[in-house]
């Protein structure tokens, strides 16, 4: 049965977020090795980057690489998954997701995301 992650956290002016997704109070260990896919996008502008890595306590192995832009939502607030679409994406067992997201701008910013594990 498919499990999904909702995640919608204000990341301060000019700030990085390590993980949004431990900020939201998810704990996101995989216990047994899932498929996820991933579904993000930004209320306002589309400067907000954002980068999931897997971590199984030694080695770190990035999903997508830092500096990837995050779209701008066509309605605030919501995922849609034929437009906010990222990717799918193999975690193994015994690591951690975490979601890195970058805010340049001189604003708070409304990252909105959506991790469903398969």
């Amino acid at each position: 049965m498919a499990r999904s992650f909702n995640i919608r956290q204000s990341i301060p002016l000019t700030a990085t977020v390590a993980d949004v997704i431990s900020a939201q109070g998810i704990n996101a260990f995989f216990g047994q090795a899932a498929g996820i896919t991933i579904y993000w996008n930004c209320d306002t502008v589309a400067n907000m980057t954002a980068s999931p890595i897997v971590d199984d306590g030694t080695t770190a192995t990035v999903l997508i690489p830092p500096g990837s832009t995050v779209t701008t939502a066509s309605t605030a607030g919501k995922i849609k998954a034929n437009e906010d679409f990222i990717g799918q994406f193999p975690v193994p067992q015994g690591c951690k997701l975490l979601l890195g997201v970058v805010n340049p701008t001189a604003g708070a910013l409304l990252f909105n995301a959506l991790i469903v594990v398969n």
